[in-house]
């Protein structure tokens, strides 16, 4: 039987334990990547799609990206971590750091697909839409799950509490940046407004 760690206590984090401090992993990893990433992924549909409307599209491709990554904060990453996430943990969770977290990062690739096969929907501009996908999903989606079974490692033994609590206000400020830039169109990075 596996029992929650305590205070001097090195016994290993239960399952759900270990979901829970990856889900407050993840979240900020993916605010701060689906920032940058998305934003780029925008500039560069644009780069690709050469049509009178383009600016509206890279609008509107904006947009969708950032609905998705909202959507991923949200609820995505609680129910992938609790679900996908802890069973390949069950199966990973003796492998060296490196090699379950490309593991996961697989996962977490594959994971962005769902999410990005509404790109495809009409048919227009399948490089750019690829390009858009890769760069703003895929990757960030991929990063996430493979740095966050990375970073766990160092933090469930309870004993780097300043890397917990930064973890933790890194969380809510990114989060809040987000939502300030996909909410209320404030213009960090290119995304918002």
């Amino acid at each position: 039987m596996v029992v929650d760690s305590v205070e001097g206590d090195t016994r290993p984090l239960s399952g759900a334990r270990r979901a829970w401090l990856a889900t407050g992993i993840a979240i900020p990893l993916h605010a701060m990547l689906a920032l940058i990433l998305g934003s780029a992924a925008s500039a560069i549909f644009g780069a690709l799609v050469t049509d009178p409307t383009g600016d509206e599209l890279v609008l509107v491709s904006g947009v969708f990206v950032a609905i998705e990554h909202i959507l991923t904060v949200v609820l995505g990453i609680v129910l992938a971590v609790h679900t996908v996430g802890r069973w390949l943990d069950a199966r990973t969770r003796d492998w060296e750091a490196r090699r379950a977290a490309w593991r996961f990062a697989a996962l977490g690739a594959a994971l962005s697909l769902l999410p990005g096969a509404i790109f495809f929907v009409d048919g227009q501009y399948p490089l750019a839409n690829a390009v858009l996908v890769l760069v703003g999903l895929t990757v960030p989606f991929a990063a996430t799950a493979g740095l966050t079974r990375l970073i766990m490692p160092l933090v469930e033994d309870g004993q780097r509490p300043r890397l917990v609590w930064g973890l933790a206000i890194a969380a809510v400020i990114l989060t809040v940046i987000f939502a300030a830039v996909v909410i209320l169109g404030v213009p960090i990075l290119g995304l918002g407004s």
